[in-house]
């Protein structure tokens, strides 16, 4: 077996060495804008539960229609759409 590794030359250039910084002023509470979270509601005519993900949602949905045979919905908290999920796991837009 023979090595296919050619040579390599590496200038290294001499470095200062690092001085630590000024801390960094943050602006008033006022100005920092905070992202609000994405939320997605999940009611049944059982419970109410809250997740952080649409996927985590409506696979909760999916496996309460799989189990009870009832819809479930799933509401979008940031902009209030609601979607539907059937027991076959379909999600449509609610008609309200």
């Amino acid at each position: 077996m023979t090595d296919l590794t050619d040579p390599v030359q590496v200038d290294i250039l001499a470095t200062t060495p690092a001085e630590p910084i000024a801390p960094v002023e943050l602006p008033a509470q006022s100005w920092i804008k905070r992202r609000r979270s994405q939320r997605f509601t999940l009611r049944t005519d059982a419970a109410v539960r809250s997740y952080a993900s649409w996927e985590r949602a409506v696979g909760a949905a999916r496996s309460f229609g799989a189990g009870s045979g009832r819809t479930s919905t799933v509401t979008d908290d940031n902009s209030g759409t609601r979607f539907d999920v059937a027991p076959d796991g379909c999600a449509s837009p609610s008609p309200s």
